[in-house]
């Protein structure tokens, strides 16, 4: 039989009991590895225009290492390309448009787009791709080296990620971000292409600030997006009005053998855990742990199930509990 995937999925559970010990909380933390063993191979994908884009594993993430610079949705449709500054601040469609209104910026920092375009039902990135969650761009960050906590909050956060993520120096001005000594070395190689703002259609900031989207929204008319800042080597986290115009990143779709929806109740019995199965398992092999992202090495195989659904007796402690779901294959 083979093992797919030992970081398939990894989760903790912490119970918080009331006095009356009839409630907890449960959390997921995205994948959390070492510093230095996050980036490990390189490809390419092409979207529908014939661009060819880098891209990058790092962690258990394929990333593009380019910026996205397609004109057309993935249906064929054409993206409305905006250049009068009074269309652009008053557009409900997706749109995009290149810095200064300058193809040769597009070429160098690919193009601006709102997020109507992000979440455009017709597709924006490159088959087999996604504009990621911010769940999916905290797991980023996590792989090189922000924590949990650091990752969930907003603002500046973590230490010297932002100078991980960014690249090609010369195109930054000179300060904290390209001076780390760390600069570029995940190879997401993120560029300042600028942006362009959402109340006058104005373009600011290039070579200073590089943002990019997240598709996950808050409220209704923000949504979350990330950025870099010549002056500063951490990653800024907020949400900001869904009409800016920001570069996008594009995430390759997760792997059909990947569990996925995995819920979690307590009961008498103690915490109960069920999940989608996964086409063709033969089983499923659980892992426990004490200590919060522990090599599967290091951790105890609890139980090795043939069901979708497990109950571990132990979790009705105080503790937190860290586990990996693994699926297993027949061989090939």
């Amino acid at each position: 039989m083979k093992i797919i995937g030992v970081l398939l999925t990894f989760f903790f559970v912490t119970t918080l009991w009331t006095d009356s010990n009839d409630s907890l909380t449960a959390n997921y933390p995205v994948n959390e590895k070492d510093k230095g063993t996050c980036h490990n191979g390189r490809g390419t994908v092409t979207d529908i225009d014939g661009n060819i884009y880098q891209t990058m594993v790092i962690g258990d993430q394929e990333w593009m290492v380019e910026n996205l610079k397609v004109t057309h949705y993935r249906n064929g449709d054409p993206i409305l390309h905006l250049t009068d500054n009074e269309d652009w601040i008053s557009t409900n469609d997706g749109a995009y448009c290149y810095y200064d209104n300058s193809s040769s910026n597009g070429e160098i920092y690919g193009a601006l787009y709102n997020l109507y375009a992000v979440d455009d039902p017709r597709g924006l990135a490159p088959e087999g791709y996604h504009i990621p969650t911010d769940e999916e761009i905290m797991e980023l960050e996590m792989c090189l080296g922000m924590t949990y906590e650091e990752a969930h909050d907003d603002g500046w956060r973590g230490t010297n990620e932002g100078s991980k993520l960014a690249g090609n120096a010369d195109l930054w001005t000179d300060g904290a971000l390209e001076n780390d000594p760390d600069f570029g070395s995940s190879g997401f190689a993120f560029l300042p292409g600028g942006y362009r703002n959402d109340g006058s259609g104005y373009f600011d900031y290039l070579s200073n600030y590089g943002y990019f989207w997240s598709s996950t929204e808050y409220y209704s008319d923000y949504a979350w997006y990330r950025r870099l800042s010549y002056g500063n080597s951490r990653v800024y986290r907020q949400c900001n009005l869904k009409r800016h115009g920001f570069s996008v990143r594009c995430v390759k779709n997760t792997p059909p053998d990947v569990v996925s929806n995995i819920f979690i109740s307590p009961s008498g019995a103690g915490m109960s855990f069920s999940w989608e199965p996964v086409a063709g398992a033969i089983s499923y092999k659980i892992y426990r742990s004490t200590v919060p992202y522990a090599d599967i090495s290091e951790m105890d195989m609890v139980a090795e199930i043939t069901e979708t659904n497990w109950t571990d007796p132990d979790a009705l402690s105080a503790d937190s509990y860290f586990y990996r779901l693994v699926t297993v294959f027949p061989d090939e």
